[in-house]
């Protein structure tokens, strides 16, 4: 009998597994129907475990559910709602919610679903029946439909505002009728037919616009999309007008997007439910949707458009979906979806109308409220479940299925309920070594051991990882503990006790070895041990480099093979000296072939492989001599620094690569370029361990050295050769736009880091330098928002990794989400502890199998909390923080300059001026440094240091014309004419324009310093640019006159005074250089000319009158 609203509803306990956090639509399902189930039964025993990564679960779902999650330890049924499914097997029931959308549902998922006690929720009559077509038993699927919140989606509320969206301008919307598409640009949901209509059916002089919001187009749809093509639709001044929103919205953005436009289209071949259709429906929107499919089921001719669509076969999809009956979906007839929009455009009345009942219908029965009640209906058939799961049944399921994250979280929580249950906690420990924490692995062991000491599980364990964190020697005594207490099985024999055996055969400790084989038995046969290790290098020209390499790493080997492909200097010589096997051989643009044919003719039981330019650390000889006694291990990772910038340790990035290995016959190195060796030993079943301890210094990619040796552009025509031969290679389109990114070319490197990013699995050592680059890409190319969103997908991936956390801070800082980037810093820190970076004590550690820059959790850490912090305008804290990153790495410029801007606002100008002069050594920040330095001592009114700062920030940005303009104004206000001729001579050698105006200055700096010849030259020059100007005429005149030539300064003055008769001084100096030339008659008319104009002028009537008195002498 179905239940009522008002209906009294008990749920089972449930735990509820799926993603919470994001903004699909998986996650947007799992949040409303735990909440309307909620509302049902406010008791409800529920626990939730999401399969993402980051941030907290959504308000609301960190109070209650985990408050009842504390009281739980059984589960009468696991929900599961993600994509993939999850079909580890469970004791108790298990309910998955799964739509699928090409008509017969796959055999794999058919299979899975009739196992155990599995049942099936799907949203859609349409998605039931391709289970059945699929071969599913009826009795085990359930229709428990989508829904939508009434609250927010509904007619009544807010209109977005598309011209604020920069979606289009006000005068495109004006009286347009606007169509909305909603969903990825993918082929399946429809929009090529969309946009194919749009085009067919309307112009740019048609009242009507086109809205595409898209989904996915950065992450899940990233691939095969038409996002491009609608941006540049959007672009296009002649076609219709079009409107593309890619940016995440909350869901009362979209309601009030959909409440902005006037209908709905959605053409889809192929869908579950289609919740965007019915959530339009919802807010008052008539619809132009499939005839077929899902959407028939909440949508008829009352409140949509149907368009005529026909079933057309799709072959089988792929081997992984597989199905029983070939699949299909419906295709749209183009010239229905035309018709209908071009009716939906002209019939306003009735689109109004259908909007008014799509309205009612969506929200009288298809709430989230409406779809609990089924899906409580369907809860309530799992009362008669017998068995019931627990958290360790979650775990142990998810340990046996590779799925150690959420085996950690499932088994952190059983160990809560059971914190003294060695079973758990044997678990607990398993999860946590298989995330890679071994020191939280080991402290949890130890304290389980404590409550019990002789649990053979557990000693087990222990031995197990001491033997594989490099402590043999500790392992032994628990070893012959076991084989005295209980007879091992073969799984620990073969993996534990034989490898423990072989070490301490090489080792010397014949007496352990003895009880150990006896324990083994037939059933661990003993490998030959042997600790020879053959040095093999290729080179070319690296008589420069070699000699240091040998010396670095003297005593690291018994054996030297060196693989010379053409050298023209004395490599040769040098590696013979050295006791080389020298092998010469033709260079073919392939580094695996030249290293397999110098492990070819080593004869060691181990390589080691250095390149010249690297250098091995004095502690590594010895570390590496001991490794050579662990049969236990295949191959061995040695942690490489590279040397950014030559002999600096700050600015370095760490990685790790297989450096010392067995020769065995299948290894062989693989790879054009960035050649491995790793996979071969995996695929044989072999264990590689980091050489706790050992590092290489690597030498060669400091950037001077890069360029000089052109290998940017050799390892770009490598790297490109390579992915012409296997095209979706993830490590080399990592390799090549790791290599772009490098040389700053982001636009190039983003597009390969989009493609290699949705091929790496989170879990190889470049994921998350893979995803960070991508990140740095956008942000460097302005694109911040974007930034953020890629930071929020590679963390739902699941990269939790310190690396990626920065990067994701960087973002945040950058479009001033400043909360955010502080909680990712945390984390930054949080996991560079987990994962053995760094010490709790803030110490970097070595060999943690860290990939990236380390100092993202030292001083760029502080640095970039600092910047976080003052956007939250917590001055002192931001002080103490780029205080904290100075300390660290006193050469660090960003954090003198950051302390600069904080002491500059704060008045204390001198040690702001310090911290200004350190920052200009950084040459990203030196011009914006230097500004701001000469802008505070301008404020200040300091002109001589001002004077000197805007030279400098000059030389920096030549074009900058308000500093030019500061720099000459400040000689000018401190007297400072040599300052003043710098200034000139600046704009002079760079060919820039000089000003009459500024020529004239130019000229009367010489001519204070002493140097008039070289101010009467630029007062010509400024004369000759515009014999017109008055006032270069005069300062001519001034120099002429100075320099005695009273002649030539009164023809010069003159030609002034024709262009400006109202200049006294002018026609006071006319008349000196006339009185000196002897001509007293020009004399005196032009000195009564200087008194008209100025009656007061004592100069010139006291000249006037020895002029007068010349003229009586000479007249008498």
């Amino acid at each position: 009998m179905p239940r009522r609203p008002d209906q009294k509803t008990k749920l089972p306990p449930v735990l509820w597994q799926g993603s919470f956090r994001s903004a699909h639509s998986l996650a947007k399902v799992n949040r409303e129907l735990v909440g309307a189930l909620r509302r049902l039964d406010p008791e409800w025993q529920l626990s939730l475990i999401a399969d993402e990564h980051g941030a907290q679960l959504p308000e609301g779902f960190d109070t209650g559910e985990r408050q009842a999650a504390d009281q739980l330890s059984e589960f009468r049924a696991v929900v599961r709602h993600q994509f993939p499914p999850d079909w580890s097997a469970l004791p108790g029931a298990t309910v998955y919610i799964q739509p699928w959308e090409f008509g017969v549902a796959p055999e794999a998922w058919v299979k899975a679903l009739g196992e155990g006690d599995r049942r099936l929720w799907t949203p859609s009559e349409f998605s039931r029946q391709s289970f059945v077509l699929g071969g599913l038993s009826p009795d085990l699927v359930r229709v428990v439909p989508n829904g939508i919140d009434p609250e927010v989606y509904s007619p009544n509320g807010k209109k977005l505002d598309l011209a604020k969206q920069g979606a289009l301008n006000a005068d495109d919307l004006k009286g347009r009728t606007k169509f909305l598409f909603v969903g990825g640009t993918i082929q399946r949901k429809g929009i090529d037919l969309v946009i194919d209509a749009y085009r067919q059916t309307f112009t740019r002089n048609d009242p009507v616009a086109l809205v595409v919001k898209d989904f996915g187009a950065q992450d899940v749809y990233s691939r095969k999309n038409w996002s491009n093509e609608l941006r540049e639709m959007a672009n296009d001044p002649q076609g219709p007008v079009v409107a593309y929103i890619d940016r995440t919205m909350t869901e009362a953005e979209m309601a009030s997007l959909m409440r902005a436009c006037d209908c709905l289209i959605a053409p889809y071949r192929a869908e579950g439910f289609g919740l965007p259709i019915l959530e339009a429906m919802a807010c008052g929107l008539a619809t132009i949707v499939t005839n077929a499919g899902p959407a028939p089921e909440f949508c008829s001719p009352s409140t949509s458009w149907l368009i005529d669509a026909e079933i057309r076969e799709l072959g089988q999809l792929s081997d992984e979906y597989r199905a029983a009956k070939t699949p299909f979906w419906h295709e749209p007839i183009l010239e229905s979806l035309c018709l209908s929009m071009k009716t939906a455009l002209e019939q306003a009345a009735e689109r109004k109308q259908k909007g008014a009942w799509a309205a009612a219908v969506a929200s009288g029965q298809f709430s989230w409220d409406a779809a609990a009640i089924k899906a409580a209906e369907a809860l309530d058939e799992l009362h008669s479940a017998e068995k019931k799961t627990t958290y360790y049944d979650m775990g142990r399921s998810w340990l046996d299925h590779g799925q150690s994250a959420l085996a950690l979280t499932a088994l952190t929580r059983s160990a809560m309920e059971r914190p003294d249950d060695p079973r758990t906690r044997e678990a607990l420990v398993t999860a946590l070594l298989q995330q890679n924490r071994w020191q939280e692995a080991e402290e949890t062991l130890e304290k389980i051991l404590r409550v019990h000491p002789d649990d053979v599980g557990l000693r087990a364990q222990r031995v197990w990882l001491r033997l594989y964190s490099q402590r043999e020697t500790e392992a032994i005594e628990d070893a012959l503990w076991l084989i005295d207490a209980t007879e091992p099985d073969a799984g620990l024999k073969q993996e534990t006790l034989a490898p423990l055996r072989d070490f301490c055969l090489a080792s010397g400790m014949a007496s352990e070895a003895a009880r150990l084989t006896e324990a083994i038995g037939d059933n661990g046969p003993i490998e030959p041990v042997g600790t020879k290790i053959s040095l093999v290098m290729i080179a070319k020209n690296e008589a420069e480099m070699l000699p240091d390499c040998l010396k670095a790493a003297k005593g690291a080997f018994d054996e030297f093979i060196l693989v010379d492909t053409g050298s023209a200097d004395s490599t040769i010589n040098i590696a013979k000296a050295n006791g080389a096997k020298v092998i010469e051989r033709e260079w073919t643009d392939d580094f695996s072939a030249a290293r397999n044919a110098g492990l070819a003719q080593a004869t060691g039981e181990w390589i080691l492989w250095l390149d010249a330019d690297e250098r091995l650390t004095p502690e590594s000889i010895e570390i590496i001599r001991t490794a050579a006694h662990r049969p236990q291990f295949g191959a061995y990772y040695i942690e490489i620094v590279n040397l950014l910038d030559g002999e600096s340790k700050e600015n370095v990035f760490v990685h790790r690569a297989v450096r010392l290995f067995r020769r065995t016959s299948f290894a062989k190195w693989t790879g054009r370029l960035h050649e491995q060796v790793l996979e071969a030993f995996q695929s044989n079943g072999y264990k590689a361990a980091n050489l706790q301890g050992a590092q290489i210094i690597h030498l060669g990619y400091d950037r001077k050295m890069m360029e000089a040796r052109g290998k940017g552009e050799r390892n770009i025509r490598l790297l490109e050769q390579s992915l012409a031969e296997a095209p979706d290679d993830a490590f080399q389109l990592f390799n090549l736009a790791n290599t772009l990114f490098d040389l700053a070319q982001y636009d190039q490197a983003l597009d390969l880091l989009d493609r290699a990013c949705e091929l790496i699995e989170p879990f190889q050592d470049f994921a998350a330098v893979a995803w960070s680059q991508r990140i740095t890409c956008l942000y460097s190319l302005g694109r911040v928002q974007e930034a953020c969103q890629v930071g929020a997908q590679a963390v739902a991936r699941g990269i939790d990794h310190p690396l990626l956390w920065y990067s994701y801070a960087e973002a945040c800082n950058l479009s001033e989400k400043y909360k955010d980037a502080l909680n990712c810093l945390e984390k930054a820190r949080q996991r560079a502890i987990e994962t053995g970076l760094m010490s709790q004590s803030g110490q970097l550690m070595r060999s943690s199998g860290f990939v990236g820059d380390p100092h993202i959790i030292t001083y760029k850490w502080h640095y970039t909390r600092a910047r976080a912090l003052l956007g939250l305008r917590k001055t002192k804290e931001a002080e103490q923080e780029a205080e904290k990153a100075l300390e660290l790495n006193p050469g660090y410029p960003e954090a003198s300059y950051l302390l600069a801007e904080l002491k500059r606002l704060d008045g204390r100008f001198e040690q702001a001026d310090k911290h200004y002069e350190h920052a200009l050594k950084s040459a990203k920040i030196a011009i914006a440094a230097s500004k701001d330095r000469a802008n505070m001592h301008w404020g200040e009114g300091d002109f001589k240091k001002a004077g000197t700062a805007f030279e400098a920030a000059c030389v920096l940005d030549p074009g900058d014309e308000t500093c030019w303009h500061r720099w000459m104004h400040c000689g000018e206000q401190t007297q400072d004419p040599e300052m003043v001729v710098r200034a000139f001579k600046f704009l002079e050698e760079r060919d820039m324009p000089v000003s009459v105006d500024a020529r004239v200055n130019w000229g009367r700096a010489y001519w204070a310093l002493g140097r008039p010849e070289e101010g009467l030259e630029q007062l010509m020059l400024a004369v000759q640019a515009d014999p017109n100007n008055a006032n270069a005429l005069f300062n001519a005149g001034d120099a002429i006159y100075q320099l005695g030539a009273y002649g030539d300064a009164a023809d010069v003055y003159s030609a002034a005074l024709r262009i400006d008769g109202s200049n006294a001084d002018g026609w006071f100096v006319l008349g000196n250089c006339y009185y000196r030339l002897g001509v007293y008659d020009a004399a005196k008319i032009a000195f009564k000319r200087c008194i008209a104009l100025d009656p007061q002028h004592r100069s010139a009537l006291q000249n006037l009158a020895l002029t007068e008195e010349a003229l009586k002498m000479t007249a008498a």
